[in-house]
């Protein structure tokens, strides 16, 4: 199982869409981008050993929990912000979190199912492509964001999660 990319990486931009990409859940659910189409989306990405995610997933379990039939809330599961072995951090230490750099696409999915367990994360979770061609093309670190409305066009992409700022875009957004 891998995700699949039927388009060349290009940049996305505000007005924008999602490329062509097919990701699959921790499931193994095959999930096309095209699939979000229909209600607005917030796409974060992040990964366990991002500090900056942790920070801010009792707002975003929050905002789920209130919104989360109105709006699509995923994870992409994107490469360590602070693999083991190579950029450790005290935090990640302290807090017992050591996840090594993504090889393969299974080592990805892996960090992803330990991510939702460890964090007991509510919202689907899609593991990025090991070449990381949505956080490329969004030009953001692993700790990014874009909110899509519902047709799929992007209206907000953020290089550093806020999640005040996207919950108030998407609160914006009406309903179809």
């Amino acid at each position: 199982m891998s995700a699949t990319n039927d388009n060349e990486s290009k940049s996305l931009e505000i007005g924008g869409t999602l490329p062509d990409l097919v990701l699959f859940r921790i499931d193994g659910k095959r999930t096309p981008l095209a699939s979000l189409r229909g209600k607005s989306s917030i796409l974060v990405f992040g990964s366990l050993t991002s500090p900056t995610f942790r920070d801010h997933l009792d707002e975003l379990k929050s905002f789920f929990e209130k919104h989360g039939r109105r709006v699509n809330l995923v994870m992409i599961y994107t490469r360590e912000a602070h693999p083991a072995g190579e950029w450790e951090i005290q935090r990640n230490i302290e807090a017992e979190i050591s996840v090594p750099v993504h090889k393969t696409f299974d080592d990805r999915l892996n960090a992803a199912r330990l991510c939702r367990d460890k964090l007991a994360i509510p919202f689907d979770i899609l593991p990025e492509p090991i070449d990381d061609p949505l956080t490329t093309a969004a030009n953001t670190f692993p700790n990014g964001a874009i909110i899509t409305d519902v047709e799929g066009k992007i209206t907000l992409i953020q290089r550093w999660l806020d999640p005040t700022a996207l919950l108030d875009a998407t609160r914006a957004t009406p309903p179809r």
